[in-house]
């Protein structure tokens, strides 16, 4: 029965007619399966989706050709000149009223009338013969260069204009024009004895071609008589196309004209922003070129246009440089972020590579550029006035150099980006005052008061109507009636009986400033007498900014004399970093533990508990040392958050009392400790007596909850009428003294109830946003959670057991169901399987007892209930 079946089905498919008219379908599914058609008398390569279709559609080309025979018919060169239904970017020929025509094919469809070369056209619609050998090679070395529909990058070699070049394959489809290699395809496609045909004209003025793929090659090509640098994408494109500058103009020779200086003035296509001078009407004039296309009439300066077109002799020797070092700084289109040197207005700068494209003006180091684009006799020219007026401009290029340049007579640090730009950039202060001399001038505080024209935030101070007074400046422009000290200020602009300050006080006491760049580097400044860690954007800021602690200590000792407890009064700092490392940290006399991201941070930072409880734990007296007096007005500055957007958590005295605040991170003023212990050592209290008064109990307790003008968002409790502790959100500054730490200080303050054992109290993440595993008591169980790092409360333990020792015996005595169980009471009807606890020998056991009806419930359903609920 098998057999006759087989038999069937052969025969069946023995009759099924195949059409080689159908159209070449890919059909509903989206495999990619190359496969072959006929197509206008022609079998074709096309992609086949894997089902549905027609029968035009075999695995080779034989195939199709053996079920479908080439129509060798005149006809082809009667049909008319179709580019076909696809939107690809081929020259192609075509027989037209008996002349064979160029056309641009868009890669599919369209008829027979279609040709790879002029050559192939004639030979096929006009009256020559056609050589066998040429025949050969349509197949495989004629075929364009294909990509295919997937989206790999992988780079193949292909036949086009007589010529291999590189492609890129996306890994499925395609045909068989794509070798592994150069040598591979030029073995196939280019015999030996083939020279290489002589560049012609046509070649050299074809426009530079990007062509269909993405990638990013380096060619040269010629343009307006130029070889110049472009993005070749690695497929398509044309014969003007060339794998070094070198082999450009072997094949196409610069074209020396004297209509140079006759060429209009040109742009260009790109849209970048280069000045350049071009000759028109006689005369040299300024113009800005985009960076591409354009023509010759385009200099880098007027001495080079007027040496062109005005005289009649050109140094050599200028000419030569022309190509390299005169060429724009460029990037590229690639994202990479490398540091190259390239030639400027005479001058070698550094500048930001993208990693492709670009020109030759591009080198590793600052010595090879010099070496390349300035000879040694050349000396550098006088600096003019016109330098030191030039605007500071950061440039097109998006690196963050720090650069000085004079404003207003003054040297002024600013960011670079890396090219373009003016001479009005130096890499130090003192470069920048040796060629731009600070003006001296009396006129400065009769200046106005000028924020400037950035959005930065820097406390400054200004001469206005006899009096110096702060204002907040944008961090460039402006004038000189700008200072960073009120005594700075006053030397300057009032009668001078003050008393000049030590160095150390303009650099020491200056805020900690991130500056208006993005950057990451980790800097270290005085603030409130102490070397603290903080972060540097790159760009900006002031001169309280060191590369190490050593060096900010040397500059700026600290007034503190006991180091540890600077270490340990430091907050609890994760960093920047996203990395996930366990650390020990002192907060409020007790070691805990907290994530730390893996870079940046503080010192208050230790591998173990033991190592933080060593350097923080131990009280040292301080009886040989003397601590400096607490300065009244440090203490009775106000709470300052500050400019800067950080959120930590420091003290402060107000109204007599430490409290808590947030600080941004910088700027601020001394009211400033890192804990509540060392603000009331500093700041000693009338009211910070054991024993409150029930005056100042009713006077703190009356108060009405006040969140105070800063942003934060910390939880304080606050007692409100009647008799009731509640929480509400603290902004970080002001308020008053009805703000409480916990519900419990509230309540033994204002309540005078003794606080509840910690066992009671809620499971708290807290704000912060560490992970670290606690333990905590909940509803008769010992749980685990994610503790935040800070505040929180004692109902935290660091394992399971510590919270069992702690809460099973203390507050939480074993339910009635672990008790005893009394098998004969009466009433009791149908059994029941149970777990029960036995206290001799503290397990559960699985038992059946008899079910009573009226009976308090006892025992667990599961063992696991019991156990957690019974056993110790």
């Amino acid at each position: 029965m098998k057999e006759n079946i087989v038999i069937l089905l052969s025969i069946v498919s023995l009759t099924v007619a195949i059409d080689c008219n159908a159209p070449l379908e890919i059909g509903p599914c989206r495999a990619s399966f190359p496969r072959w058609g006929s197509e206008n008398g022609t079998c074709k390569v096309f992609t086949f989706g894997g089902c549905g279709g027609n029968t035009n559609n075999f695995r080779s080309k034989a195939e199709c050709e053996r079920t479908c025979p080439p129509s060798v018919s005149t006809d082809v060169c009667t049909q008319p000149v179709t580019p076909g239904n696809c939107f690809g970017y081929f020259e192609r020929w075509a027989h037209e009223d008996g002349v064979c025509k160029k056309f641009v094919y868009g890669g599919c469809g369209g008829n027979g009338n279609n040709f790879r070369s002029e050559q192939e056209c004639e030979e096929s619609c006009l009256p020559t013969i056609i050589p066998t050998s040429r025949r050969v090679k349509v197949d495989t070395c004629d075929q364009p260069l294909v990509t295919g529909p997937c989206n790999a990058n992988i780079q193949r070699w292909g036949s086009e204009n007589g010529t291999c070049r590189m492609f890129t394959y996306g890994g499925c489809a395609g045909n068989n024009n794509n070798f592994r290699s150069e040598e591979e395809c030029e073995k196939t496609c280019l015999p030996a004895s083939i020279t290489p045909p002589p560049v012609e004209v046509d070649t050299c003025d074809q426009p530079l071609v990007t062509g269909l793929c993405r990638a990013n090659f380096q060619r040269w090509g010629s343009e307006n008589g130029t070889c110049r640098m472009f993005t070749y994408g690695g497929c398509g494109g044309n014969n003007n196309n060339f794998r070094s500058k070198t082999e450009c103009e072997r094949s196409c020779p610069p074209s020396v004209s004297t209509d140079v200086c006759t060429q209009p003035v040109t742009p260009g296509s790109c849209y970048g922003y280069f000045e350049r001078w071009a000759h028109e009407d006689g005369v040299c004039k300024k113009f800005v070129y985009g960076g591409c296309g354009g023509n010759d009439n385009n200099f880098r300066s007027e001495q080079e246009c007027e040496e062109s077109c005005l005289s009649a002799i050109i140094p050599t020797s200028r000419r030569v440089k022309v190509d390299t070092c005169d060429q724009p700084l460029v990037t590229g289109p690639c994202k990479a972020n490398i540091q190259r040197w390239g030639s400027e207005n005479g001058t070698c700068r550094m500048f930001t590579y993208g990693g492709c494209a670009g020109n030759n003006n591009n080198f590793r180091s600052e010595e090879e550029c010099e070496k390349t684009c300035l000879p040694a006799s050349i000396t550098s020219p006088p600096v003019e006035v016109d330098t030191c007026d030039q605007p500071l401009v950061t440039g097109l290029c998006r690196a963050n150099f720090q650069r000085w340049g004079s404003e207003n007579g003054t040297c002024r640090m600013f960011t670079y980006g890396g090219c373009g730009g003016n001479n009005n950039n130096f890499r130090s202060k003192t470069e920048c005052e040796r060629s731009c001399p600070p003006s001296v001038s009396t006129d400065v505080c009769t200046q106005p008061v000028t924020p400037g024209s950035c959005y930065g935030y820097f406390e400054r101070w200004a001469h206005e109507d006899g009096v110096c007074k702060k204002f907040v400046y944008g961090g460039c422009g402006g004038n000189d009636n700008n200072f960073r000290s009120e005594q700075e200020c006053e030397q300057t602009c009032l009668p001078a009986n003050i008393t000049s300050p030590p160095v150390e006080v303009d650099t020491c006491d200056q805020p900690l400033v991130t500056g208006l760049c993005r950057a990451n580097f980790q800097r270290w400044g005085s603030e409130n007498g102490t070397c603290r860690m903080f972060t540097y954007g790159g760009c900006g800021g002031n001169n309280n900014n060191f590369r190490s602690k050593e060096e900010c200590v040397r500059t700026c000792p600290s007034s503190v004399t006991a180091p540890q407890t600077d270490k340990c009064e430091q907050s609890l700092d994760t960093g920047p970093c996203r990395g996930f490392l366990r650390r020990w940290g002192n907060k409020d006399g007790a070691c805990i533990q907290f994530v730390y991201g893996g870079c940046a941070g503080n010192e208050n930072n230790f591998k173990s508990k033991e190592e933080c409880e060593q350097s923080c734990l131990p009280i040292t007296t301080a009886n040989s040392t003397t601590p400096l007096p607490v300065k009244l007005d440090r203490c009775e500055q106000p709470l300052d958050t500050g400019p800067c957007r950080a959120n930590f958590q420091r003290w402060g005295n107000e109204n007599g009392v430490c409290k808590q605040f947030v600080y941004g991170g910088c700027g601020g003023n001394e009211n400033n400790f890192g804990s509540k212990e060392r603000c009331e050592r500093r700041c000693p209290s009338q009211t910070t007596t054991v024993a409150v008064t029930s005056t100042a109990k009713v006077n703190t307790c009356s108060l009405p909850l006040d969140s105070g003008p800063c942003q934060g968002n910390i939880t304080r409790w606050g007692h409100q009428w009647p008799g009731t502790c509640n929480p509400f959100p603290y902004g970080g500054c002001g308020g008053n003294n009805n703000s409480f730490s916990t519900k419990e200080e509230c309540e033994s303050i204002c309540l005078g109830v003794e606080p509840e054992n910690a066992c009671n109290l809620p499971l708290v993440r807290g704000p912060c946003f560490a992970s670290i595993s606690s333990w905590g008591y909940q509803r008769g169980v010992c749980v685990e959670f994610t503790y935040g790092g800070c505040n929180g409360n004692a109902n935290r333990f660091s394992s399971r057991e510590a919270c069992r020792q702690s809460c099973y015996e203390d507050v939480k005595p074993k339910p009635k169901k672990c008790g005893e169980f009394n098998q004969t009471q009466p009433a009791c009807s149908s059994k029941k399987s149970i777990w029960l606890y036995d206290s001799s020998s503290n397990t559960c056991s699985r038992q059946s007892v008899l079910f009573c009806k009226g009976r308090p419930a006892v025992g667990f359903r599961s063992r696991k209930w019991c156990e957690k609920k019974c056993v110790d």
